[in-house]
This record gives structure tokens, C-alpha cells and sequence, in this order.
């Protein structure tokens, strides 16, 4: 984090040590430095998702943009309180929220077929035809 904003709250610059990793302070201000703007004076999606993810409480967070988030102006992490994020400005337009989703069950991955088995469903499949036609 960087210096005191004179808010009360603590400023950091996205990207500066310290500024990501971390739950957002309440009213943490951050600003998406240019270098790292996708189209001109818009700062990279992918960049500002991170932001949010890094600073939601909850584990796993579904990031949605409502407005193209600016580059070198400071920008307002909120806690809305249900474990997610949001980005805004100073007036409380919403950027972008980060909503925490469930987590999914990952299962192992299936047993990869022998030779012989890919070999027959190669052929099989060569050899069945187009289904779902009009003439089917």
C-alpha cells in the first residue's frame, strides 16, 4: 500500500507490492496504472478480474463488468458483504463485481482407451455416417 489518501483510507496502486493477495481494507482505493489498459484509457479485463478475485473473501468469484473500468484514475474496493467484490468510482458507479459462486466438484479424469479401443471408434466413426438428417 501506498500513502494515506487523506480519506482515512490507504491508496495503493494496483500492481505495487502489498496491493494484491489481500481482502480489501474497507474503501481501499486502487488505480489500474496505464500499462496495463487493454484498448486506450480502458484498463485490461483480465487485469481488474484478478484485482477483485485477489481481494473477495470468498474462495471462487464469477467476475462481471458493468462499465469499462478507466486507467490512472483511483478506484474504490468495496465489500458488499456476501464474500465478494466491487470496483467503483468515487460517486459509486459500479466498474465491475466480483460474486462469489459455489465451488465445483472436480472428478479425476477417465481412464484413456487402449490403442485397439481409440482404433475401432476411429473407424467407427469413418464409417456410421451423418446422423440427424432429413432423410434419417
Amino acid at each position: 500500500m501506498s500513502d494515506e489518501t487523506g480519506t482515512g483510507r490507504r491508496a495503493a496502486t494496483a500492481g505495487a507490492p502489498g496491493a494484491t493477495g489481500a481482502a480489501a481494507e474497507a474503501g481501499e482505493v486502487i488505480t489500474v496504472p496505464a500499462s496495463h489498459q487493454g484498448y486506450p484509457g480502458i484498463a485490461f479485463g483480465g487485469y481488474v478480474a484478478g484485482l477483485l478475485a485477489a481481494r473477495a473473501a470468498a474462495a471462487t468469484v464469477r467476475v462481471d463488468f458493468r462499465a469499462a473500468t478507466p486507467v490512472d484514475t483511483p478506484l474504490r474496493v468495496a465489500e458488499p458483504g456476501d464474500g465478494g467484490s466491487q470496483l467503483m468510482d468515487g460517486s459509486g458507479a459500479v466498474f465491475a463485481t466480483a460474486t462469489p459462486v459455489p465451488d465445483l466438484a472436480v472428478s479425476a479424469a477417465p481412464d484413456a482407451p487402449s490403442w485397439d479401443q481409440a482404433a475401432a471408434a476411429a473407424a467407427a466413426f469413418r464409417t456410421a455416417g451423418p446422423t440427424g438428417l432429413a432423410a434419417d
